[in-house]
């Protein structure tokens, strides 16, 4: 027995030891659920198919984004896969993963863990959307999927996370159910992208003493942002002790340090109830905590949140303009149903005009007319005082309304009302209805309510058929609660009355008043006032807000434009998207045709149908010619679908509705709906953008648009690839691409490039420098055409703060900056602009001052002193004639010259100033003298004439050979060439010009006799200045045709001759020179004779030089090796010594008009011949050979033995000794016969002999 015990022991070990893994290990054999719902009974003895197992599951790989966000530790060990497939009509679902016990017995999963993926089972190609992970401890995890493509198949990822070294690995079951919207908030949290929370009592009950619950959303994957709002909230209220209290938080546990805001608790001016109370949290988590005390127990509230990837939007003021005009105010109410004309105005300066909000504002209205007990200024928001403005000034003392007055002591407590503001209207009303949207909101919510400290308004109509109350001139208020006659007014709705009207703004952001009325339940941010009316009549209306009690807190009434009590037009899309279109979804969409106010009779409305979609051939809508609201109906509905054709190229066309009717005064559109039909599915990204930029290791948001479900691919690249705004974080750049899907099969793709590009920015500007007033553009350069760019600081001086070009007018210097962010990658330049200044007094003055000055008279200019500490970059530049100081100088000195305009230009960096002054100059441009160089002979005469235009008086210096020195028109006979300078004097100027009166005297000549030259030298013959007006002659005695007429003649002859000069003047003088010039030959040739070899131990040589030609007297020099040998003579003996041959001998030879050279080489032949010689090998002697002083070019050796045959022979001077061998054994010793020759250049020595060769 026992032996059998432990063979089971060892086979249950040995099969543990190699379990296999299950067969979902990894994604490739994933076990597939089927299409959800999938959520069978796993306690179901015989549903043991329900129960999975992760037990002996190895870790799986799925590439990029392998390890699940949420999962403990990272790892993915013992994973195991899932597949489901959603339905086609359920979007959001409930996962949920419990640990039960196996069939077998078998251990249940503890601490599991799920992820959610989309794509396909391959690497990189599954994106993880959701995961959820349980608390220690625990066998249950639930995950919210929300937003699920339909008829797509999604896959699964659990296993289980360990605390210790003890595998909690076991059995599971899975159910994938609808998903519940709606929260209590005692179920503690949830994580999904939206719901439905209510209080503790839920949907239709109160909640109950004593409760404390917090509620925490942390949406998987995390989001940007959470917005909550409150549809309606009503919780105990005590003005003097705590109380119940609801708060938010903006993390994921109810910290102090987190809390946002909080409604209830002691606080008496923090109301409790209210509707459309909206919050925001970025932290990722949002908490809602609610405590009630436990005395009293209310209906609860109501709220819904979404979640975004994108930052939270924050609301923003709304805009006013008070100073509107009337033609403004009725473009901001009118509507085709009416037409309104302004017939009164009573209000305090700046309390009434129009209003602006955009989509960021929580007002509830687009535009239109708002009325203000106080100030238009102080309604924007955000709401952060009490709205009393200037304590000193919001009361504005004007008087109140006599109709407000009436309701006041009809309706409540008789208080007299102030600071009226009332706007009077005659409205023609086109329908049958005249109604309008309103919003009314005031400073004194919500602590003064039911008090006698509150304001008052109403909107009062009167026409045919209005029955009004005769106190008011039959004026009827329709200011009302919808469906009673409560007049709205602070004591009437607030947060203990009628609350369900009752908005609470204590923290808004759009606008200062604390409390806003809304319609029930918040089902839409304003009420409606109608009135029903007689078409094609006239109506007047009063619109009427005041003060009551006090004038401090200030209230204020939004009205929008006025309309008839038409019908409106909407489309529910049934599809998600907001088109029709084609082949998507068989559920059709529907046309709704809505009434705010159900009619009492049935009414009749003209449909018109249109657009360029073909009704029958695009689409099918069976919509009457006439549609009719029976009585008391407020709503028709009419499906719409888009057919199918075979033409995908239409593209968009439209399909437009409109309602018309005619009620006496003409036919009128009372509503228009126009409707885009797509031929196709089309999605967009980042609106048609085909590139995005983005900084290296960041991320981008992608925006796409057109379908109600995407997934993204590369799935590594996005944080959601299933979001409509994914954040994506390329590795590289490159494409990814979207598909997007409507309905079960209709899916449309499209693709943007991802380039991670760093942004760049340069200012460029003209000039960095300018004059204060002045302005200056500038403009940047980037690589994003602009995207990104905004320009600082944002001080007034710019322009604008956007653009690529913008102007900037500093008034003081300023460093500008432009600024480029794209996707979070930021780069920025800056260029300093240097606003400069001038001194203001630039005015420039003379002096002396004088009307006229004298030309040649000194004169400073200069302007008024200025501290050159406050310039310190000024610089002055002057123009002008006649300048001896600098021109950069502030103030100048200057010698007159001519009437001129002298101008400085000043400047101090950017700044340019240009002063002027004018000189009027008394010159001697009008003084002449005739003729002006004149010419006589030697004893003539000449008169001088003086012409001056201006007159003046005379005096001629010298007055020597002149016939008068103080006229104008003096006789001169000057013996000698003479300078006369008459002083002219004009208006006290003084002029002094000169005339030469030049005489002529006897020519000049200088010719120098007796020169010698070489043969082609160049030689100038007259040495004496030329003088004007004479006249020169040359001849010469050996050539009759030689005659020239320059003075200064220069000739190159070639043979001797004799030259004559003869000059004459106009005066009839005349002189004549004679001159010889002798020309010498340069010597033709030099040669050396030849000489012979040179023998012997003394040689001796004989040089001899000859000289061709013209020689002449010249003198010869000998050199031999540079060695003066020789002088005075072409013949010379020499004995060199051998040491030095060969060298050249050189002879010079030199004469006046050359010098010549030639040369000659000496060369020595000399040699020993040895009579014995040893060829032992003992390096001495071996060899026979001639030794030779010298060098040779030529040698022959021949060597016989006694029977005379030849046993060596050579001709080669570089190697030419016998080694004794003979045909290459050695010789036998004995005696030899030799013959050499020897030669050099030419020269031939031969000598024969004997030589004794010895062994």
């Amino acid at each position: 027995m026992r032996i059998g015990m432990l063979i089971v022991v060892l086979s249950m070990a040995g099969h543990g030891l190699f379990a296999q893994p299950p067969e979902n290990d990894d994604c490739m054999g994933v076990i597939d659920l089927g299409r959800a719902p999938y959520c069978p009974d796993s306690s179901d003895p015989v549903n043991t198919a329900a129960i999975f197992s992760n037990s002996h599951a190895t870790a799986s790989s799925i590439g990029a984004g392998n390890n699940p966000t949420c999962f403990n530790g990272g790892t993915v060990q013992r994973d195991v896969w899932f597949a489901f497939t959603t339905s086609d009509t359920i979007i959001d679902y409930t996962i949920t993963v419990t640990g039960v016990p196996g069939p077998a017995g078998e251990p249940a999963l503890l601490n599991p863990q799920v992820a959610l993926y989309r794509g396909v089972c391959a690497v990189n190609s599954l994106a993880e959307l959701l995961c959820a992970s349980a608390s220690p401890g625990q066998n249950r995890v639930v995950l919210q999927a929300e937003g699920l493509t339909p008829n797509i198949t999604y896959f699964l990822r659990i296993n289980d996370f360990s605390e210790t070294a003890t595998s909690p690995a076991g059995s599971f079951s899975i159910c994938i159910d609808k998903r519940n919207p709606i929260h209590l908030i005692s179920e503690g949290s949830s994580t999904a992208c939206s719901g439905l929370l209510y209080d503790a009592g839920g949907p239709d009950g109160d909640y109950s003493n004593n409760e404390n619950h917090t509620f925490t959303i942390c949406p998987t994957p995390p989001s940007a942002c959470i917005n909550f709002t409150l549809s309606y909230f009503n919780i105990e209220y005590n003005d003097f002790a705590t109380t119940d209290q609801l708060l938010f938080y903006d993390g994921a546990a109810a910290l102090p340090g987190n809390l946002i805001t909080a409604i209830g608790g002691i606080d008496y001016a923090s109301a409790s109830s209210g509707v459309c109370f909206a919050v925001q949290a970025t932290s990722g988590c949002l908490t809602v905590q609610f405590v009630s005390d436990g005395s009293a127990t209310f209906d609860g509230f109501a709220g819904s949140w979404t979640c975004s990837a994108v930052p939270c939007v924050v609301n923003s003021p709304i805009s006013v303009d008070a100073t509107a005009s009337a033609q403004a105010i009725i473009t901001a109410l009118s509507t085709p149903q009416t037409q309104a004309t302004i017939t009164h105005i009573d209000c305090g300066a700046g309390a009434y005009g129009t209003f602006a909000a955009g989509d960021n504002t929580d007002l509830g209205l687009r535009q239109g007319l708002l009325l203000t007990t106080g100030e238009l200024r102080y309604a924007p928001g955000p709401n952060f005082s009490p709205g009393d403005g200037n304590i000193f000034t919001a009361d504005l003392g004007s008087p109140g309304d006599v109709d407000l007055d009436t309701l006041s002591t009809l309706f409540g407590n008789g208080t007299r009302s102030q600071d009226a503001c009332v706007i009077e209207l005659d409205v023609f009303a086109n329908t049958n209805e005249l109604a309008f949207e309103y919003i009314f909101g005031s400073e004194e919510y919500p602590e003064f309510a039911n008090d006698d400290y509150n304001d008052i308004f109403a909107f009062l109509i009167s026409g045919p058929g209005i029955a009004g109350l005769p106190a008011l001139n039959n004026q009827l208020n329709i200011a009302t609660l919808p469906g009673t006659n409560t007049f709205v007014e602070i004591n009437s709705v607030n947060n203990l009355n009628n609350w369900e009207y009752y908005r609470n703004n204590e923290v808004g952001l759009s606008l200062q008043y604390d409390g806003l009325t809304a319609d029930f339940l918040g089902v839409k941010k304003s009420l409606t006032a109608r009135a029903t009316v007689t078409p094609c009549q006239t109506y007047h209306l009063k619109l009427a807000i005041a003060d009551r009690f006090d004038g401090i807190y200030d209230s204020g009434v939004f009205i929008a434009e006025l309309r008839g009590g038409t019908p409106e037009i909407a489309v529910n899309f049934n599809s998600g998207v907001d088109y029709l279109i084609e082949g998507c979804t068989d559920q059709p969409d529907e046309i709704v045709f809505r009434m705010d106010n159900p009619p009492g009779a049935a009414v009749a409305y003209n449909v018109v149908l249109g657009g360029t979609a073909t009704l029958g051939l695009d689409y099918t809508l069976a919509l009457p010619p006439q549609l009719t609201f029976a009585p008391g109906t407020n709503e028709i509905v009419f499906p719409v679908s888009v057919l199918t054709d075979l033409n995908d190229q239409e593209g968009t066309e439209t399909v437009t509705i409109m309602l018309t009717r005619d009620f006496g005064c003409g036919l009128v559109i009372l509503a228009e709906l126009e409707i885009e039909l797509r031929d196709r599915l089309r999605v967009d990204i980042n609106t048609g953008q085909d590139t995005v930029r983005l900084c290296m290791n960041t991320r981008t948001e992608l925006v796409v648009e057109g379908a109600t479900t995407y997934f993204w691919t590369p799935v590594s690249v996005f944080d959601n690839p299933t979001s409509s705004t994914p954040l994506a974080t390329p590795a590289e750049d490159g494409w990814v691409y979207v598909v997007g899907q409507v309905g079960p099969g209709c899916v449309a793709t499209d693709s943007i490039y991802l380039l991670q590009a760093t942004p760049r920015v340069t200012i460029a500007t003209a000039a960095t420098a300018l004059c204060r007033g002045q302005s200056i553009s500038l403009s940047a350069e980037t690589n994003t055409n602009g995207e990104g760019l905004t320009w600082s600081p944002d001080d007034g001086s710019l322009s604008a703060t956007t653009g690529l070009t913008v102007e900037a007018s500093p008034s003081v210097s300023t460093y500008y900056f432009a600024d480029v962010q794209v996707n979070g990658c930021a780069v920025k330049d800056s260029v300093y602009i240097q606003v400069d200044s001038l001194p203001q007094l630039l005015t420039i003055t003379a002096d002396p001052a004088e009307n006229r000055y004298c030309q040649g008279e000194r004169v400073v200019l200069s302007s008024p002193a200025y501290d050159p500490a406050h310039y310190a970059n000024i610089m002055h530049t002057w123009s002008g004639i006649g300048l001896e100081t600098a021109d950069s100088l502030y103030n100048i000195i200057l010698t007159a010259t001519d009437t001129f305009t002298y101008q400085r230009m000043t400047t101090n960096g950017g700044c340019v100033a240009v002063a002027e002054v004018t000189l009027h100059v008394i010159t001697a441009e009008g003084i002449t003298i005739q003729p002006r160089d004149p010419l006589i002979c030697l004893g003539e005469s000449i008169d001088l004439v003086v012409n001056s235009t201006a007159g003046g008086t005379i005096s001629w210096s010298p007055a020597t050979a002149l016939s008068c020195a103080d006229c104008f028109a003096p006789t001169a006979s000057p013996m000698v060439t003479t300078v006369y300078s008459p002083s002219i004097t004009i208006e006290g100027c003084t002029f002094l010009p000169m005339v030469s009166v030049r005489v002529n005297s006897p020519p000049s000549i200088q010719l120098i006799d007796n020169q010698a030259i070489c043969s082609g030298d160049t030689v100038q013959l007259n040495l004496a200045v030329p003088a004007a007006g004479v006249d020169y002659f040359w001849t010469s005695l050996q050539d009759p045709n030689f005659s020239s007429n320059d003075p200064g003649l220069r000739i190159s002859p070639n043979e001797s001759d004799t030259y004559t000069l003869t000059a004459s003047n106009d005066c009839g003088a005349a002189m004549e020179q004679t001159a010889t010039l002798f020309v010498n030959t340069p010597p033709a040739g030099l040669t050396i004779a030849a000489v012979p070899v040179l023998t012997g131990t003394h040689p001796t040589v004989d040089l001899a030089a000859d000289v061709a030609d013209g020689g002449g007297s010249g003198t010869f020099e000998w050199t031999l090796a540079g060695v003066l040998i020789g002088t005075n003579t072409p013949l010379v003996g020499y004995q060199p010594a051998a040491a030095n041959l060969p060298a050249y001998a050189v002879v010079t030879y030199r004469n006046a008009c050359g010098v010549l050279t030639d040369s000659v080489l000496l060369q020595l032949l000399d040699y020993r011949i040895p009579t014995i010689f040893s060829p032992n090998g003992d390096g001495v002697n071996d060899v026979f050979k001639p030794f030779i002083q010298g060098t040779v070019d030529q040698l022959t050796m021949e060597i016989y033995n006694r029977w005379g045959q030849l046993v060596f022979a050579t001709n080669d001077p570089a190697n030419f000794g016998w080694d004794g061998l003979y045909k290459g054994q050695p010789a036998p010793a004995d005696v030899y016969l030799y013959h050499i020759r020897l030669g050099i250049t030419g020269e031939n020595l031969t000598t024969s002999g004997q030589v004794t060769l010895v062994r």
